[in-house]
């Protein structure tokens, strides 16, 4: 899986995930996500547009950075779920739990929101 990293102004920081959120890679975006969310910064959105396919463990790491960035403060949305990835969170019944937004500008503002 490819993961580009874009930031914004208002140090919000755009995970752009590319590929299949499987095992080794949601290791890898956890720890990625971890390490970005150690700095001053005003929030975290992942953009799963090109996620073709998410397994258990990319499940797993969702759940974790989730719970992780809410319990030091630190904004965070998903956006742009769709296909196979939208039926197998919704499958999962973590829709309600899991800060999704639909657009990347829903998710900015959503980040922005909180941070005021």
């Amino acid at each position: 899986m490819e993961i580009r990293l874009l930031r914004n102004k208002n140090e919000i920081y755009i995970l752009e995930l590319n590929g299949s959120l499987d095992l080794y890679n949601s290791i890898r975006l956890r720890d990625i996500v971890i390490k970005i969310a150690e700095r001053e910064i005003t929030g975290i959105i992942l953009d799963m547009k090109a996620v073709e396919i998410i397994e258990s463990a990319g499940i797993g790491a969702l759940i974790c950075i989730s719970s992780t960035l809410r319990k030091i403060n630190c904004a965070f949305a998903i956006t742009n779920v769709v296909g196979v990835v939208r039926r197998t969170i919704e499958t999962t019944k973590l829709t309600g739990y899991l800060p999704i937004t639909q657009t990347l500008s829903e998710a900015v503002e959503t980040i922005s929101a909180a941070a005021s």
